[in-house]
C-alpha cells in the first residue's frame, strides 16, 4: 500500500480506503502486506489547528493504529519503509505496532564494487571495465545508495551510444551520472560526487 492508493480528496475516504487494504490483506493471509513511504500516512499527529489537512491525517493514523493492532490477531506479517524514520507518529513505531526496525545503510566499499560488476554485466556486457576504474568510481561514491549505483550502469549504454564511445573508463561513469542527474557540461573535476 502507498499513499497513491488510499489518497482522495473526499473526507474520511483515506480512512476508509486504509481500512479495505488491511481487511483485504487478512482476506489473504497467510501473507506478508507491505506499507511503502509509511511516514506520508502515519505522520505525527497534529493538536495544533482544526483544518481538515490535520483532521484527515489524524484519522488516517488513528485508524492505522487500531489496525495494525488488530492485525497482529491474523496471519499477517506487516512490513513497512521510510526513510524519515523521526517523522512517524511516535505510538505507531513502537513494539506491539511494529516490533524490528531495520536500518538499511548504504553499500559499503566492497558492495559497491560488486554491484558496479553486476549493473556493467546486466548492462554493457559487451564492454569491459578496467578493474581499478571499476574500484576508483565505488570510492569516489560513497554514501550513494543501490539504486543510484544501478541507475548509472543502466544509464551506461545510452550514454555510450549518443557519444559513439566503444570504450569505459572513469569519465564514461561520470557522464553517465551526470546525464542521469540532468548536469550536462559540467566537469566531473568540479561536480561533488
Amino acid at each position: 500500500m502507498t499513499l497513491a492508493d488510499v489518497e482522495s480528496k473526499w473526507v474520511g475516504a483515506r480512512a476508509q480506503r486504509v481500512n479495505a487494504a488491511f481487511e483485504k490483506a487478512k482476506r489473504n493471509s497467510s501473507c506478508v502486506f507491505f506499507i511503502d513511504e509509511i511516514d506520508s500516512l502515519m505522520s505525527e499527529r497534529s493538536n495544533a489547528g482544526s483544518g481538515v489537512a490535520e483532521t484527515q491525517n489524524n484519522g488516517v493514523v488513528n485508524a492505522l493504529l487500531t489496525l495494525m493492532v488488530d492485525l497482529r490477531k491474523s496471519k499477517v506479517i506487516l512490513v513497512a519503509a521510510t526513510n524519515y524514520k523521526d517523522r512517524l507518529d511516535s505510538a505507531g513505531a513502537r513494539e506491539g505496532r511494529f516490533d524490528f526496525k531495520i536500518e538499511i545503510t548504504t553499500p559499503d566499499l566492497e558492495a559497491r564494487v560488486g554491484l558496479f560488476k553486476k549493473g556493467l554485466l546486466m548492462n554493457v556486457p559487451h564492454i569491459k571495465a578496467a578493474p581499478d576504474v571499476v574500484e576508483m568510481v565505488a570510492q569516489r561514491w560513497n554514501g550513494f545508495s543501490a539504486k543510484r549505483i544501478l541507475t548509472v550502469t543502466e544509464e551506461l549504454p545510452s550514454y555510450l551510444k549518443r557519444n559513439e564511445l566503444r570504450t569505459l573508463g572513469f569519465d564514461e561513469f561520470m557522464g553517465a551520472r551526470r546525464s542521469i542527474q540532468g548536469r550536462k557540461g559540467v566537469s566531473w573535476k568540479t561536480s561533488s560526487p
